[in-house]
């Protein structure tokens, strides 16, 4: 029979699908954030709006590219981060239809950051929730009712996160909204989101290259079994450092909106005082 895009991807694609998913992301959802937190308080809300369209734009153009070149290099890339003959082809059945959802991921990621920039984490946190939920729910469907396999059910929940960021970021409630008439990009705007985004992208790719060379000595020496070992490791990581992640951005957002106010007071410095607004305007925080 042939291989299903089972209910697990398998040595290689875990790796590769997170370079995918997370790394090439990171050059806009970081790239432009912060303009669109610190312009409305220069009162250049049409300007933050024209970024945030420039940023959807330019992760539609990623989207397309990098399901192109994944599935006309799907099989060096698998077997760069760890498959082997044996788990190729189930890695392969898995990744062919998860890069149909890369537009889903892109805009799902890619602009959640511009709903929690705005003021709203809780619809932020929901845009991940919705699509865990619906994965859940439809992963036993798939795999045991229709015996088709996990991937669809993700695609299917990527779905349904970039649909409810594209609703709420065209919606009355968005304070700042994407539009249509600034999706055409601009230049100028592009290479700001980029150069921004840059740094978060490095940080990413020199962890898939360490987990390709992780994979590789570790299929040399141990086979696809410690291959495998790594794939659970990495996802229990992922799971430990969830909290930290959740912190994080939360302490970045104080710290802009301190950026912010400070320079809409036009103070050459940073203070506790501006810190201090940081906390107060942060919409989830404790001193709000």
């Amino acid at each position: 029979a042939a291989p299903r895009a089972s209910g697990s991807d398998g040595p290689g694609a875990d790796a590769a699908h997170h370079l995918h998913r997370d790394g090439l992301c990171q050059p806009v959802r970081h790239g432009g954030r912060p303009p669109v937190l610190h312009l409305p308080g220069k009162g250049e809300e049409e300007e933050a709006e024209r970024i945030m369209g420039n940023a959807f734009t330019l992760l539609l153009i990623f989207g397309a590219a990098v399901t192109a070149v994944f599935l006309i290099f799907q099989r060096p890339i698998l077997y760069l981060f760890g498959a082997s003959d044996a788990t190729y082809p189930y890695a392969e059945a898995y990744m062919t239809i998860y890069l149909l959802g890369t537009v889903f991921v892109m805009i799902g990621l890619g602009m959640n950051p511009f709903i929690t920039s705005q003021g709203f984490g809780r619809t932020g946190m929901m845009t991940v929730g919705l699509g865990a939920v619906v994965n859940i729910v439809l992963d036993p469907v798939f795999i045991f009712a229709l015996d088709m396999g996990a991937a669809l059910a993700t695609v299917i929940a990527q779905g349904c996160s970039a649909v409810w960021v594209l609703k709420f970021l065209t919606g009355r409630k968005a304070i700042l909204r994407l539009r249509l008439r600034n999706l055409a990009l601009g230049a100028g705007r592009v290479k700001s989101i980029v150069a921004l985004g840059l740094s978060g992208f490095f940080m990413n790719l020199t962890n898939s290259l360490v987990q390709v060379v992780c994979n590789a000595t570790l299929q040399a020496y141990g086979g696809d079994l410690y291959v495998g070992v790594m794939t659970i490791i990495n996802s229990l990581r992922e799971v430990f450092f969830m909290p930290v992640q959740g912190l994080t951005p939360r302490c970045r957002r104080v710290i802009e909106i301190a950026v912010a106010e400070a320079n809409r007071l036009r103070h050459s410095y940073v203070g506790t005082e501006h810190l201090l607004m940081g906390i107060l305007r942060e919409a989830d925080s404790a001193g709000a």
